[in-house]
C-alpha cells in the first residue's frame, strides 16, 4: 500500500508541476532575461535576446501578453534597414530601432509606436540603418518618454 501512495503522490506532483509550467509559459513573463536595459527615467527593462535567425523569426509571436517592463531585443549580424512584422501577435508593440554606442549604451534611431497585430503582413522599416531592434509593449515608448535619440544603458548581460 505504501508504494501505491507514493506513485499517486508522484503522479499528482508531476501533473501539478506540468500545469504550473503551462501557466508560466502563457503569462508572458520573461523568466530569465538575457539583458537588462536601464531607461533614461531610471526604470529597467528585462529583455529576452534573439540572436539567431530562428529566434528572430519567432520573436514575440504567439505570446499571450508582455509586461510593461519586458521586451525582446533582436540583434542582427549587420547594420541594415531591419524590417519587422506583426505575424501571430496578439497585442500591439512599440518597435524601436537601435544602434550601439560604446560598450553598454544603445541609442534609438527610429520608432514605430503601437504597431497593431492586424497590420500583418505589413513590414515596418526604419528610416535609418540599425543593428538592433527592441520590441516593447504597445505605448511603452510614449509612457516612458522614449523617442529618437533616447539612450538605454546595459545593466546586466
Amino acid at each position: 500500500m505504501g508504494i501505491k501512495i507514493r506513485i499517486v503522490a508522484i503522479l499528482f506532483l508531476l501533473i501539478f508541476l506540468g500545469a504550473f509550467l503551462a501557466v508560466l509559459k502563457h503569462t508572458g513573463t520573461v523568466q530569465s532575461p538575457g539583458m537588462i536595459f536601464r531607461m533614461e527615467n531610471g526604470k529597467e527593462l528585462f529583455l529576452s535576446v534573439a540572436t539567431s535567425d530562428s529566434k528572430r523569426a519567432r520573436g514575440l509571436s504567439g505570446r499571450e501578453s508582455l509586461k510593461e517592463n519586458e521586451g525582446m531585443l533582436f540583434e542582427f549580424p549587420k547594420q541594415d534597414f531591419q524590417g519587422m512584422w506583426m505575424k501571430e501577435m496578439r497585442f500591439p508593440l512599440d518597435i524601436l530601432w537601435l544602434n550601439k554606442e560604446g560598450v553598454s549604451t544603445f541609442t534609438v534611431v527610429d520608432v514605430k509606436e503601437n504597431a497593431a497585430p492586424e497590420t500583418y503582413p505589413e513590414i515596418f522599416l526604419p528610416k535609418t540603418r540599425a543593428l538592433y531592434v527592441l520590441e516593447l509593449h504597445g505605448g511603452a515608448a510614449s509612457r516612458n518618454g522614449i523617442g529618437i535619440g533616447s539612450v538605454f544603458t546595459t545593466v546586466k548581460k
